[in-house]
């Protein structure tokens, strides 16, 4: 494990194979922030060129993932112009772009709770682990507000219409065990042990063959949007490619061996 400065309001640090990211400012429950926008689009660039950064890990101090938007800096954004709130929010959103497009799996260790805009970044993630009494919640409607960084999007592709409008027109929270009942929460951790259960993950994730776990994440992103004809197309490109590839080379003689594969060795 590397050593942090956890004086900052956000730090990175290499836990195993993984590039952890703590929001670190827990005396307002982790609010969104241009430090952890900065610290997470470093991550994935650190991880890109990294063989050995398996997964980002992100996660929140004091038990709170993530409390979205810090209400102060929303209500002094009515003195900005149309098009300087739309410049704010786009940094949002370009983060949440990273975040889908990273080659590298990226982790959400959620304790306490993800809202609002941490809600957005929770389910932006390629993997969800969530602590047994973490809600998520999305409660723009409470304060005349509209959801942002593609949540609606996120709650469409995961549940019911009526149920994401459940959440996003009268702001009720789900908890972390429903939302792995719709498919949105791999792990459910005791309180306390999420990122744990998020190290154990990135170390499997390690285990696998990192380009092809990178290839496999690019269909999944492009499948939601694209035709039958066109994932076809996709899937058929990257099997071919797949196919010469070390990745293949290792698994399939590993299987003939009798043995377990040693990814990421070549």
């Amino acid at each position: 494990m590397t050593k942090a400065d956890i004086s900052k309001p956000v730090y990175t640090q290499r836990v195993g194979a993984a590039l952890v990211v703590t929001n670190n400012r827990p005396e307002e429950r982790n609010p969104i922030s241009a430090e952890l926008f900065g610290q997470v689009m470093a991550a994935i660039t650190a991880a890109s060129s990294d063989p050995e950064i398996a997964a980002i890990i992100l996660t929140g101090a004091g038990g709170f993932f993530c409390a979205g938007g810090n209400l102060n800096d929303l209500a002094a954004s009515r003195d900005l112009t149309p098009e300087q709130r739309r410049a704010r929010l786009e940094i949002l959103h370009d983060f949440t772009r990273a975040v889908v497009a990273s080659p590298t799996p990226v982790i959400a260790a959620v304790e306490g709770g993800a809202a609002g805009a941490g809600c957005s970044i929770a389910l932006a993630c390629d993997f969800v682990v969530a602590a047994r009494d973490a809600q998520f919640l999305v409660a723009y409607v409470n304060v005349g507000l509209t959801p942002d960084g593609g949540v609606t999007s996120f709650l469409a592709d995961i549940m019911p219409r009526q149920m994401a409008q459940e959440m996003c027109l009268l702001g009720t929270p789900q908890t972390a065990e429903r939302f792995q009942q719709f498919g949105a929460v791999n792990v459910v951790s005791d309180p306390g042990e999420a990122l744990q259960d998020a190290l154990a993950l990135a170390d499997r994730l390690a285990r696998g063959p990192r380009q092809t776990i990178a290839t496999i994440k690019g269909l999944c992103a492009a499948a939601p949007g694209n035709t039958l004809a066109d994932q076809l197309e996709l899937e058929a490109v990257a099997m071919v490619n797949a196919q010469c590839g070390e990745d293949a080379k290792e698994g399939i003689a590993a299987f003939f061996g009798k043995r377990r594969p040693a990814f990421n060795t070549h």
